[in-house]
């Protein structure tokens, strides 16, 4: 006979809207998963300045980093965002060293969503 188990309900946990723009941040946290498309990474940066400095916001990559004639791999363009160079190709990259590093983000409101989640569409290398 199977052990009951039981669970309670919870609303999910969604980040307080903030307007859709630019915002200095770094990287402070990578975790790895996996779903219905593969292998992906989960990236996720802190705003490190201005009235909503401390703010977390994450975005998904699938696990390649290619650089294509037309399209790069958007965690290759993440990649070269934090760097502040292309990959070499052939070239390991340790994600760890990508900690920590500055960079912007570009938020907007996730398409289509009427609850008001928000994505990071871009991340660009730091305003120096």
């Amino acid at each position: 006979m199977a052990n009951n188990i039981t669970l309670t309900v919870k609303e999910s946990a969604m980040p307080e809207p903030i307007p859709v723009g630019v915002y200095p941040a770094k990287l402070t946290d990578i975790e790895k998963g996996e779903g219905e498309f593969g292998v992906y990474l989960k990236l996720k940066f802190t705003i490190t300045d201005g009235e909503h400095k401390d703010t977390e916001r994450s975005t998904i990559a699938k696990l390649t980093l290619t650089k294509g004639s037309k399209k790069n791999s958007k965690l290759y363009d993440i990649v070269t965002a934090l760097s502040g160079k292309a990959p070499e190709a052939e070239k390991e990259i340790s994600f760890n060293s990508l900690l920590n590093k500055e960079c912007q983000i570009l938020v907007k409101d996730k398409p289509g969503d009427k609850e008001g989640w928000q994505i990071i569409s871009e991340v660009m290398p730091a305003n120096k």
